[in-house]
């Protein structure tokens, strides 16, 4: 049996593998991202917590609001390179593959 995928024709044969790999290979990135990167942004919220723990007795409250901003200001920016680094991770297994 012969499919038309962007003005090719291609063999079922040769196409079902590459599914096959796209499937596992997103597999692996989500599991990536369910697990590693919510610790990281838990690792980056304890170490935050716990400065503040031990340092919060000691700082002005306007010091204390500067620094609240400056992690918001990191986690916002870890959530978007985690989002960036999915997105081309999931680019280069389409890549990869040859899959569209």
């Amino acid at each position: 049996m012969v499919n038309f995928v962007a003005g090719k024709s291609l063999n079922v044969i040769e196409v079902v593998p590459n599914i096959i790999k796209t499937k596992v290979y997103q597999t692996s990135i989500q599991t990536v991202f369910q697990t590693v990167f919510p610790q990281a942004l838990a690792e980056q919220k304890n170490k935050f917590d716990r400065d503040m723990l031990l340092n919060r007795g000691s700082m002005s409250e306007d010091e204390y609001r500067r620094l609240l901003a400056e992690h918001q200001r990191e986690m916002a920016a870890l959530v978007a390179n985690m989002d960036k680094e999915k997105d081309r991770q999931k680019r280069a297994i389409k890549d990869r593959v040859g899959v569209t």
